[in-house]
């Protein structure tokens, strides 16, 4: 049995409002298997809108739009490395292969 933890930490609130016109079985929009069981759903954001999705594309939604709300965390840059002085060129002839 697999826990609802794999999709979403406890804790964590998601605002997402969604209509379920009804549950069955029917064709996934996501992933186009026929004789699925899931739910007929409207998601207010327009991405999805009265379309049948089975429950693990449901679960696969949801989880991807919570990932889409979660605020990207921007690191600080960090200084440049300072570097060694390098040494002075050397003046003089090249040698060059003939």
């Amino acid at each position: 049995m697999r826990s609802s933890s794999v999709f979403f930490e406890k804790g964590e609130t998601m605002s997402l409002k969604v209509t379920i016109h009804s549950t069955g079985s029917g064709t996934d929009l996501l992933t186009g298997k026929e004789g699925k069981d899931g739910l007929t759903v409207t998601f207010d954001d327009g991405t999805v809108r009265e379309s049948f999705l089975s429950w693990a594309s449901f679960r696969q939604l949801l989880a991807l739009k919570n990932n889409q709300a979660k605020p990207e965390v921007k690191s600080e840059p960090k200084p440049a490395l300072p570097m060694a002085p390098m040494a002075p060129a050397v003046n003089g002839p090249l040698a060059v292969a003939k």
